[in-house]
């Protein structure tokens, strides 16, 4: 009898270890701090988005992430450090034995909600390369444990951050050294190509959505003034990912060697598809604008076909 007591003694005592054990790996003071790291799809690095001319994105110090934690509709706001990314506020794991689904987003807006992130104003661009950052808009997910990674919330590899908006780089080329070449304004022209837009995240990829604000806006107009100094003078503008019914609308308003000059193509493709870099090269010619797609860097890349538009004399600016 007293053995019987004894083993039911012990087996209570084991009991209540377990149970302690079980309520240390759930208890989100447990010592189970939790870390980020996050890169671009194709980039590679760990490190504002920044775009180099081969289609490079990567972080730059200061640059702000949003961070939804599961069952969280506020996002924690993580800055890119010299040491790393950091939050001001601790973040902990719910427990180090649970996978854990977790949504991030750049740039960090603090009116964000899940199913509400607010877009950049693509609207606002200038064809600037070195401003590209200001409008990117990135977006992740990742499944992970707080033991896949010794705590690390990993947005890299297979759960890097992709670029939702398209890229589209116009690279204009004198037909000659010699000649003047003053760009007056640029413009590109297709249904929702800028309408506002805001980030709906769901479980996936595949479920997330974005929604489009009002009104409607077509089209993106830049007003460069742009002396064409050397060979060559590059835009680079960010659209909405979209399927037009038509080709997209291209429209150059331009000086050269003193005579006034417009010419539009509608021969490009209709559909744009997010993360995908598209490039044409416009080659000023005496009667014709030549414009020919390339495929560079590390955006996922779309080759466009040759293209030849006309070019119109005209005192009048482009409408």
């Amino acid at each position: 009898m007293k053995k019987m007591m004894l083993l039911a003694g012990v087996c209570c005592l084991l009991a209540a270890c377990q149970s302690k054990e079980e309520l240390q790996e759930v208890n989100p003071e447990s010592n189970a701090p939790m870390f980020l790291e996050a890169s671009i799809a194709s980039g590679g690095v760990t490190s504002r988005t920044t775009t180099s001319e081969q289609g490079v994105s990567n972080f730059e110090l200061t640059d702000r992430i949003g961070l939804f934690q599961p069952d969280e509709d506020e996002a924690s706001c993580w800055e890119f450090e010299e040491s790393g990314w950091t939050t001001e506020t601790a973040m902990n794991w719910e427990n180090k034995v649970e996978d854990f689904h977790f949504c991030a987003f750049y740039p960090y807006e603090e009116t964000a909600t899940r199913s509400s992130v607010p877009m950049p104003d693509l609207t606002a661009q200038t064809g600037e390369l070195e401003r590209i950052g200001t409008f990117d808009f990135l977006a992740g997910h990742c499944t992970m444990s707080y033991a896949d990674a010794a705590g690390v919330v990993s947005f890299t590899e297979d759960n890097a951050f992709h670029h939702v908006y398209a890229m589209l780089k116009i690279v204009v080329n004198k037909s000659s050294a010699e000649d003047e070449l003053t760009i007056h304004k640029v413009s590109y022209e297709g249904q929702d190509i800028v309408t506002s837009q805001t980030y709906s995240f769901g479980s996936s990829f595949a479920e997330d959505r974005l929604i489009s604000g009002s009104p409607s806006t077509s089209v993106l107009t830049l007003t460069p003034e742009a002396v064409v100094s050397g060979e060559s003078y590059t835009f680079v503008v960010l659209i909405n990912p979209v399927t037009l019914s038509s080709s997209l609308k291209l429209g150059f308003d331009y000086t050269r060697n003193g005579i006034r000059y417009t010419a539009s193509t509608e021969n490009l493709v209709s559909e744009y598809a997010g993360g995908k870099l598209y490039t044409y090269t416009i080659r000023l010619k005496k009667e014709n604008i030549l414009i020919e797609g390339n495929s560079i860097g590390n955006w996922e890349s779309q080759v466009g076909d040759d293209i030849w538009i006309d070019e119109n004399h005209t005192p009048e600016e482009m409408d």
